[in-house]
C-alpha cells in the first residue's frame, strides 16, 4: 500500500481552475509567488480571527453542537485519513444554532463556482468524520462574501454532495500520485492569469 496522499481542502478550488496548475505547484514544486490579492486575503483572515478571539467564550465541542442560540468558532483545523488520502482543512467559520450546523467559507466572490463548492464540501466531509457522534442537526455549506459579509450561497450538505466530493477527491489523489495525468484548462483567459503560464507546456498564453 503506497503512502497516503496529502490533500488540502483549498486544492479542490485550485484543481477546478486548472489541474495542471495544481500539479506544477504540488507535485513539481514550482514556487508560486504570492500575489497582492493573496496577501490581502491572508491579512483579512488574520484580522477576523483576532476580532473573534477577543469576544470568544470558551466551550466544549459537545456544548457547541448542542447550542440552540447562535454559537460560532473560527479557523477550525481538521484532518481525516481515508481512501489512502490525508485530507486537511481549516474552516473559516463554523456556526451552530437550533436549526443546523453551518460550514462557512469567506471569499471575495459573488458566485459559488463548482471548485468553491467542492472546497466547502471537503470541510463538511472533515466535520462529519471528526464529529459524527456529536452532530444531530443538518449541516449546511455556506459561502460568504469576504468583503461585505453577505451570504452568496447556502445549501444543505447531502449524500449526493458527498458522492460528488469523494469522486473529486479520488481523482485528485490519482493526479497527485501521478497515476493519472492532470487535465490542463482549455480556457486562454485562465492561462493569461496563471503565474505558471511561461513554465507550463500546455499554456495558451505563452509569449513569443
Amino acid at each position: 500500500m503506497p503512502n497516503p496522499i496529502v490533500i488540502g481542502a483549498s486544492w479542490f478550488q485550485e484543481a477546478s481552475f486548472c489541474e495542471q496548475k495544481l500539479y506544477l505547484s504540488k507535485v513539481k514544486k514550482i514556487p508560486l509567488i504570492k500575489t497582492e490579492a493573496m496577501q490581502k486575503g491572508a491579512l483579512i483572515h488574520d484580522t477576523k480571527f483576532e476580532e473573534f478571539s477577543k469576544a470568544a467564550v470558551p466551550a466544549t465541542w459537545e456544548e457547541f453542537f448542542k447550542s440552540e442560540t447562535l454559537a460560532t468558532s473560527r479557523e477550525v483545523e481538521l484532518q481525516h485519513t481515508g481512501n489512502n488520502v490525508i485530507l486537511l482543512g481549516r474552516i473559516d467559520e463554523l456556526a451552530c444554532d437550533k436549526d443546523g450546523v453551518y460550514v462557512v467559507d469567506d471569499k471575495p466572490n459573488d458566485y459559488a463556482y463548482i471548485g468553491v463548492r467542492k472546497q466547502i464540501w471537503a470541510y463538511c466531509h472533515l466535520l462529519e468524520n471528526n464529529f459524527h457522534e456529536l452532530i444531530t442537526k443538518p449541516v449546511y455549506a455556506v459561502l460568504k462574501n469576504r468583503d461585505n459579509g453577505e451570504i452568496v450561497w447556502k445549501e444543505k450538505y447531502t449524500g449526493a454532495h458527498k458522492e460528488q466530493f469523494l469522486l473529486a477527491m479520488l481523482r485528485l489523489r490519482d493526479v497527485l500520485s501521478e497515476s493519472r495525468k492532470p487535465e490542463p484548462t482549455k480556457n486562454p483567459n485562465k492561462c493569461a492569469k496563471c503565474s505558471y503560464n511561461q513554465a507550463c507546456e500546455f499554456s495558451l498564453a505563452k509569449s513569443n
